[in-house]
């Protein structure tokens, strides 16, 4: 069910469900909430149970990730972005909803780097200055979700 959150653009209003909130800048609805810990293997399934059609967030130019820092403060926080299984070039991050190549890209120096082959998802540092690591999918972390 909608709420009643409007937001105008140009002429056309923008309405975001419960539970999300339009950002301005990056022209797109994100969750209001933190969520997780989940392992980056099931972070597609996490979002989809707060809503079918929502997925990882997906900083796909500066704009998005300059909002994406602002809300997560001092957690670690999956992107949906993920290296495919059966690519061998180590810098081959896809987005989740739509499996196009990443090519805004805001890694920490030296990162991607696939150590010993199972770094296969990505997060946020907030530590090195909300920059993007490449880790293993198995370990926990919170996630917020868009539209």
């Amino acid at each position: 069910m909608p709420s009643n959150d409007f937001r105008y653009i140009g002429p056309v209003a923008v309405s975001c469900p419960d539970g999300f909130q339009w950002n301005v800048k990056a022209e797109k609805c994100y969750t209001i909430e933190i969520y997780g810990p989940i392992n980056g293997t099931n972070l597609v399934k996490g979002c989809q149970n707060i809503l079918p059609e929502a997925f990882p967030v997906e900083p796909r130019d500066s704009t998005q990730m300059d909002h994406i820092k602002e809300v997560t403060g001092s957690d670690r926080i999956w992107l949906g972005m993920r290296k495919p299984d059966d690519f061998s070039d180590m810098h081959d991050f896809r987005y989740y909803s739509d499996g196009k190549r990443i090519e805004y890209q805001y890694w920490i120096p030296s990162k991607p780097n696939y150590e010993h082959h199972k770094e296969y998802c990505v997060l946020i540092r907030p530590d090195f200055n909300y920059r993007w690591n490449d880790v293993r999918c198995t370990i926990l972390r919170k996630f917020i979700c868009q539209l």
